[in-house]
């Protein structure tokens, strides 16, 4: 999923239009940077898990990279 479609919502509180122009400023490059850092954020967190006997399975892990790719825009969307 995409941040454009994480940040799309009928929502359209002012929050949700600051991300949604923050996302649609983005580059492709700076979207797929974003997205690679979230992507080792929930490797590295089933790895941890993975390791102490408590594996997660793939939607979780889907799900903690939607939650830091969320994270990152609302904290550089302000």
């Amino acid at each position: 999923m995409s941040p454009i479609e994480l940040a799309s919502s009928h929502d359209d509180s002012a929050h949700e239009r600051l991300i949604r122009e923050y996302v649609e400023a983005l580059s492709e490059r700076e979207i797929d940077e974003m997205i690679g850092r979230a992507e080792r954020k929930a490797e590295t967190i089933a790895h941890g898990l993975l390791v102490s006997g408590h594996p997660i399975d793939s939607s979780i892990q889907s799900s903690l990279v939607r939650s830091a790719i969320l994270r990152e825009l609302n904290t550089r969307a302000g």
